[in-house]
C-alpha cells in the first residue's frame, strides 16, 4: 500500500488538513478537502505546489512555529510527511505538542526508518 493510500484511508472522516513540511505539496494534490493548507520552509518546494494545486493554500513559514499561525482546533487533521526526522528530539516533541493544540481529531505522522538526526 502507497503513503498517500494511507493518508486517505486515515482522513477519511477529516474535512481540513494541515500539512506540515509540505515540501512540494504532492499529499494535498493527492487529497480533496473543503480546506487544506501546506507550509514549507522553501520558496521553490512552494511554487511547485501553488502550481499544481490551486485548491489549497501554501504558506512558506517554519512548522516549528505553527501556533504563531494558526488558533487551536483549527484543523480537523494535521499531516507529517517525511517531515519529523529533520528536527531535533526537544523540536519534534515540541512540535508533537503544538499539533494536539491545532488538531481537532488526528495527527498523521510518516517517517523514515532509524535516526537521521543525531541530536538528543
Amino acid at each position: 500500500m502507497k503513503i498517500i493510500d494511507l493518508i486517505r484511508f486515515y482522513l477519511e472522516d477529516c474535512n481540513s488538513i494541515l500539512d506540515l513540511g509540505c515540501g512540494t505539496g504532492w499529499a494535498l494534490n493527492e487529497l480533496n478537502k473543503r480546506k487544506m493548507v501546506g507550509i514549507d520552509l522553501f520558496v521553490d518546494h512552494l511554487i511547485k505546489a501553488v502550481d499544481d494545486n490551486p485548491m489549497a493554500t501554501f504558506i512558506r513559514g517554519d512548522i516549528n512555529n505553527i501556533t504563531t499561525y494558526f488558533v487551536r482546533k483549527s484543523f480537523d487533521a494535521i499531516i507529517l510527511v517525511d517531515s519529523l526526522e529533520h528536527l531535533t528530539k526537544q523540536e519534534g516533541i515540541s512540535l508533537l505538542k503544538a499539533c494536539e493544540v491545532i488538531s481537532k481529531k488526528k495527527i498523521v505522522v510518516f517517517t523514515p526508518l532509524g535516526d537521521t538526526h543525531n541530536d538528543t
